[in-house]
């Protein structure tokens, strides 16, 4: 089992990333079950990491979680080589910029900040899809795709 998963939180940044993009998630994660644990691979403060789904289901609400239906095993394979990775403030501040713009009738097509080293948790989600060849993903921009907008595309699209 391979699902992504999206949640949100208390915390003072899960408030304004959904105030931001005006959605009911503010993170996306994987789920796994590796012998009968089930493990969550992320976008954190600790950069791209893995943890038990039980402590991170005590601090963060899972508001869905969806099991796509083309396997995504060959990106999720891919990622693990950047666990460790370090977390994408400043590309989250870009997208954020860019939202901001738009919201004043700018269109940014591109993240002024985004990095090759390091990335934001839809951002990873998205390309995990991409890499994984799943039907769509590659009309998203991996660095202006927010938790709500991955949500919304996995929910629509049809397989």
């Amino acid at each position: 089992m391979l699902a992504i998963g999206f949640s949100t939180s208390r915390a003072w940044y899960s408030r304004l990333i959904r105030k931001f993009t005006k959605s009911k998630v503010s993170h996306t994660f994987l789920l796994t079950n590796v012998h009968g644990n089930l493990l969550v691979f992320q976008e954190g403060p600790l950069g791209y990491s893995v943890r038990a789904y039980e402590g991170f289901h005590k601090e963060n609400q899972v508001v869905s979680l969806v099991c796509p239906k083309v396997s995504i095993l060959k990106g999720f394979q891919k990622s693990l080589a950047e666990l460790g990775q370090p977390y994408a403030y400043l590309a989250l501040l870009g997208f954020g910029l860019v939202l901001l713009l738009r919201h004043f009738g700018w269109r940014l097509t591109h993240n002024p900040f985004s990095s090759k080293r390091a990335t934001f948790c839809s951002q990873r989600n998205t390309e995990i899809l991409q890499d994984s060849g799943y039907p769509g993903a590659e009309a998203l921009n991996p660095a202006l795709t927010s938790p709500e907008m991955l949500l919304e595309f996995l929910s629509k699209t049809p397989l």
